[in-house]
């Protein structure tokens, strides 16, 4: 069993390693959340000043929205004022200009109605991808367990077929994550911080062990030198245990990992969560690149990541768990 599971562990792999600053793709996206957001401002005080009786209906609609996202607005501004640095003020004129067929287009009172809707709409979650994803990334930046935690959430389920190898199972995972196949064999599913431009990558793997095993088979092989690999050739084991899972054994272990791309070395952390769903092993891991050194406690360096792996694993439902 230990040859497979060793296996599984060392064919995965960090999915990007960009510097911490936010790309320049990412800026754009940034730039076309915080123009959604002026244009929605502007139509709101648009409304205020020409339908006095919808004074309230804007209010509450301000407040809603506040309630559900904070002050996104000033957040996206702040990051871009940091970013485009002295072309700012060229992006405000530029986007001011695009703007001025909201403040001079002629409303009715249905239009108003309609917009207050949409506004509530997006205030209880509606709001596109494209859009929400870099709000979010702007709002939480390093904190994805609270993006978690406050429910921005994507659900990704297996039918069993192609790299699942019959295996039913759901996970969920933080809604600004990007999500991508990977062309490693056993890697079902990844996501990677900052819509798939981030350092942290989660990975998904499910794994044939030949046979079906049972707690006290894991048991009898259990120890330090069960995880032997586990952190490639110069790599460093820093933390192992066991836990259940449902109704199945499984293990965990923290380790830092070295990666070379190209010319470029770096240095990994990575927690795995595997759990034996009988012949198979389905396997969590949870992904970091290391700015820096390592700290004289590595085990510092976990915890970013360890909060929200923990938080996607009480998540996992393995559908053979409940089945005969």
């Amino acid at each position: 069993m230990r040859a497979a599971v060793l296996f599984l562990v060392s064919c995965l792999a960090l999915a990007s390693a960009q510097a911490k600053d936010f790309n320049p793709q990412l800026i754009k996206e940034f730039g076309r959340a915080y123009g959604f957001l002026t244009g929605q401002n502007l139509s709101l005080d648009k409304i205020e000043r020409e339908f006095p009786t919808f004074k309230s209906n804007v209010i509450v609609a301000r407040l809603n929205f506040s309630s559900k996202y904070g002050d996104i607005r000033s957040k996206l501004e702040d990051i871009l004022r940091s970013s485009l640095k002295d072309k700012f003020p060229e992006f405000q004129r530029n986007l001011h200009e695009q703007l001025k067929v909201v403040t001079e287009a002629s409303l009715t009172q249905a239009d108003v109605s309609r917009f207050l809707q949409v506004v509530q709409a997006r205030a209880d979650g509606e709001i596109s991808d494209e859009m929400l994803k870099p709000m979010l990334i702007a709002k939480y930046e390093d904190r994805p367990t609270a993006e978690f935690l406050d429910g921005w959430r994507q659900t990704y389920t297996t039918d069993g077929s192609g790299k699942a190898l019959g295996v039913k199972l759901q996970v969920q995972v933080p809604r600004s994550f990007g999500s991508k196949e990977s062309p490693r064999p056993h890697i079902v599913r990844n996501w990677t911080s900052e819509n798939d431009r981030g350092t942290t990558t989660i990975a998904l793997q499910v794994r044939d062990l030949g046979a079906v095993v049972t707690q006290r088979d894991l048991d009898a092989e259990y120890g330090p030198e069960f995880f032997d690999g586990w952190a490639g050739e110069n790599g460093k084991l820093v933390d192992f245990g066991k836990f259940k899972h449902e109704t199945f054994p499984a293990v965990w272990a923290h380790t830092i990992q070295e990666e070379e791309r190209a010319t470029m070395k770096f240095k990994i952390s990575s927690i795995m969560y595997m759990v034996i769903a009988r012949d198979k092993a389905v396997a969590l891991q949870c992904m970091d690149l290391i700015a820096g050194e390592v700290p004289s406690d590595p085990k510092q360096i976990f915890q970013k990541t360890q909060p929200l792996c923990v938080q996607m694993l009480n998540t996992l439902v393995i559908q053979s768990a409940y089945s005969r």
